[in-house]
């Protein structure tokens, strides 16, 4: 899991530098960190937190519509996601607590 978040502290520190992951311009980076960031962000991960740069970049990428519509899900799927991680939080066992975030 350390490595893990080294990595996000990596790309968290280039956004402090850069529009983009690559630059100043989106590129194959941002869109496959996109969709991946936004499955963590799913789960858990608590990036406003702990990469406030990754997370502001998140959610900047996300109002674009070539971004959001990648990654929408139907409500039905969002409720059974929500019931799991208050199942999970409740128990102790969501991934902040599990990785010691």
């Amino acid at each position: 899991m350390l490595k893990f978040r080294a990595v996000y502290q990596q790309l968290d520190a280039r956004l402090q530098q850069q529009r983009y992951l690559a630059g100043e311009e989106v590129t194959l980076m941002d869109i496959a960190w996109f969709i991946y960031t936004d499955r963590l962000t799913a789960a858990g991960y608590p990036f406003k937190r702990t990469h406030p740069r990754i997370f502001k970049w998140h959610e900047q990428l996300k109002q674009r519509e070539e971004f959001s519509k990648e990654v929408r899900t139907l409500a039905p799927q969002k409720l059974v996601t929500k019931l799991l991680q208050m199942t999970q939080t409740l128990a102790g066992r969501n991934l902040e607590e599990v990785a010691g975030f």
